[in-house]
């Protein structure tokens, strides 16, 4: 490409990375809010690896919205297996209207739990439910991450942003 090693490595402490691919959106004492838009299974999962790796000394929660066509097909649903396991704690939120919006059948919570294989998966069908979940968390020692190309029912993010810094 024409960089030689060390132009690499005088430019690299600048570089803010891509948009939208784990912009750090708050940070707190000792808190930390992403917000990613990985939604496809393969990108799931290689966030969950990174952020794991990275924050050896914290909780990990990843919050995944299924919001496309894809990830909404009960087909599709199962390639999800695994995907936020290297979560300490993961919840997935779907709003079954978009279900309706997209002509898709209803998928129930326990279909979505065992594609995931992730016993300890929270389940979210209710905008106002998960808000209420985010806002009374205490994020000591945490980071979060919400990954979607959705946006979570209309999440209030400088809100979140406030609430997480806080920690």
């Amino acid at each position: 490409m024409g960089i030689d090693a060390s132009e690499f490595y005088e430019a690299i402490p600048s570089f803010m990375g891509a948009s939208k691919r784990l912009e750090r959106i708050g940070k707190g004492r000792t808190a930390l809010l992403f917000k990613d838009f990985a939604h496809a299974p393969s990108k799931v999962k290689a966030t969950a690896k990174a952020v794991k790796k990275q924050f050896v000394d914290k909780k990990i929660t990843l919050c995944l919205e299924l919001h496309t066509y894809s990830s909404l097909d009960s087909n599709f649903i199962e390639q999800y297996a695994n995907c936020l396991d290297q979560a300490d704690e993961a919840i997935v939120f779907y709003d079954p209207e978009a279900l309706k919006i997209k002509n898709r059948k209803p998928i129930e919570p326990k279909t979505i739990k065992a594609a995931f294989k992730n016993t300890s998966l929270m389940i979210f069908t209710e905008s106002n439910s998960l808000k209420e979940y985010l806002f009374q968390k205490q994020y000591h020692k945490e980071v979060m991450v919400m990954m979607s190309s959705g946006s979570f029912g209309g999440l209030d993010w400088e809100k979140l942003t406030s609430h997480v810094s806080y920690f």
